[in-house]
């Protein structure tokens, strides 16, 4: 006997990231992120088809870069600005709010993280 089984309705949602927040945050509370497991989550939780990581290319962080890729995320590297004192500085705002959106998109989405720059509405 077949069981009628419904079945989730997959929303095409994208994730958009901000690479050096993302990390400064989980780092200012003293956490530890798995990025394959929050990858997963984003697919299970949000529906999440393609996850973007907007970072910093910085050639001494070659390896994460392809754990980040090996675990599901789109990286899209932007040219890295230094301060004063020659320390790295990321500022991907103006690129995220800047991101066309995938022509699949039917609704407003609320990003996960930086809600006052990813509230990507048409």
């Amino acid at each position: 006997m077949l069981k009628n089984k419904v079945m989730k309705k997959q929303e095409n949602n994208y994730a958009y990231i901000d690479g050096a927040n993302l990390h400064k945050g989980i780092k200012e509370l003293g956490w530890k992120l798995d990025y394959k497991r929050f990858r997963i989550w984003l697919s299970e939780k949000y529906g999440v088809v393609r996850a973007y990581i907007f970072i910093g290319l910085i050639s001494k962080y070659k390896d994460l870069y392809t754990y980040l890729q090996e675990s599901g995320f789109t990286l899209i590297f932007k040219e890295v600005v230094y301060d004063g004192s020659g320390k790295p500085k990321g500022n991907c705002d103006a690129d995220l709010v800047k991101m066309k959106k995938p022509p699949m998109w039917t609704k407003p989405h609320k990003g996960l993280f930086r809600s006052d720059i990813l509230n990507i509405t048409e």
